[in-house]
């Protein structure tokens, strides 16, 4: 069975939608094109999954009608998966292994699918037949190599991974899951060895700080880390990541998105300094993730050692999620106390009045809670 023109349609619509989200700007831009792909998505998964989007064609006696390309298994067995029927999803990606026409990029994608769906004997005959495509591809090699690992072929799959790495070096999914691969097999002072070349080139660009940061957190009770010694590791990782250099606003938050998760393990280790400038780095940097940003104002006990960081959160949270009226109402019935610690401290070192929470927050809020605001300083 392949796609109907119509539902191909909407694929492509559905990839525009998503370029331009990319671009939006500000929150009410990016809220419209979220709803608009939500609507189409459910109109594209209703249509493959029911059959409806799809035209039969010839299947082997006593089996349902398949799709005959290894592209439209990948997409009918990806939205399969996400409606919970595994099986149905599972059966598309055995037709795209035993029976189908395809490209290196759709056998490729396809065991991705087979991966997330947690069938590595069937990721196994996908990615060889990818791999038979691009013998030298360093992703296929890779991906061949890791499924290998999974099902405990730890020679062959080294090999693999090897014959990547010689190709291209510094390929951070390559060394990363190489890493995966040695502290899975127990082969931990390679392990430790590549993770230490990881960290050296953590400093050249953010998806090699990423992957490394991935590894440490990973694999460090293999390492034999403990609390103190990956305080100082994440403390010198966010120094590193600072000093990366960002050329795009894409780039920014997902500088931020580093910081916030490094500031996250820092205050669970009872951090709340090293925590909290990393929480400012975030924030200065773009993090503009509504939910992450309201949890992480509520997550904050750091008996302000940073002044008035939750309440900034708070602020951007609402920006980016403007029905969340009840943060707001939260960042209201602190403000007192806040504003008592402006005044207490009095002007800032260089002579300015130290910023207001009660002037930043009222020109942003809600007329309705600002109202109330008013209402009580009137009393």
């Amino acid at each position: 069975m392949n796609l109907t023109a119509q539902s191909l349609s909407l694929v492509d619509e559905l990839q525009e939608l998503s370029q331009r989200l990319k671009s939006a700007r500000g929150p009410r831009a990016a809220l419209i094109l979220t709803n608009q792909i939500d609507r189409l998505s459910r109109s594209l998964e209703e249509a493959v999954v029911t059959g409806r989007g799809v035209s039969d064609v010839a299947a082997k006696d006593g089996e349902p009608p398949v799709p005959a390309s290894a592209a439209d298994c990948n997409i009918r067995a990806s939205l399969l998966r996400r409606s919970g029927r595994t099986e149905e999803a599972l059966t598309c990606l055995r037709v795209a292994a035993e029976r189908s026409i395809g490209s290196f990029a759709d056998y490729y994608n396809c065991s991705v699918e087979a991966n997330r769906l947690g069938d590595q004997q069937l990721r196994l005959a996908l990615a060889r037949k990818a791999l038979d495509l691009r013998p030298t591809d360093v992703n296929a090699l890779v991906n061949y190599a890791d499924t290998l690992s999974k099902l405990g072929e730890a020679d062959e799959a080294g090999g693999k991974f090897r014959q990547a790495l010689l190709s291209d070096a510094e390929n951070c999914q390559a060394n990363s899951l190489y890493v995966d691969h040695l502290f899975r097999h127990s082969l931990v002072e390679e392990g430790r060895r590549r993770l230490a070349e990881m960290q050296i080139r953590a400093s050249s660009s953010l998806e090699a700080a990423r992957y490394f940061l991935t590894d440490l957190r990973s694999h460090r009770r293999e390492l034999g880390i403990e609390n103190d010694a990956f305080v100082v590791e994440l403390s010198t990782l966010a120094d590193t990541l600072a000093s990366v250099e960002v050329h795009s606003e894409e780039q920014k938050k997902q500088k931020a998105r580093l910081h916030a998760v490094i500031a996250s393990d820092l205050s669970e280790l009872r951090e709340p300094v090293a925590a909290a400038r990393n929480y400012v780095r975030a924030v200065d940097l773009g993090l503009d993730d509504g939910v992450a940003l309201s949890n992480l104002a509520s997550d904050l006990r750091m008996s302000w050692a940073v002044p008035n960081l939750s309440l900034r959160v708070r602020h951007l949270a609402l920006v980016e999620e403007p029905a969340s009226e009840a943060i707001w109402q939260q960042m209201f019935e602190r403000l007192s106390s806040d504003e008592r610690f402006a005044a207490e401290n009095g002007p800032s070192d260089d002579g300015n009045p130290r910023w207001s929470p009660a002037a930043r927050v009222a020109q942003r809020a809600p007329r309705s809670v600002a109202g109330r605001r008013e209402e009580s300083n009137s009393r």
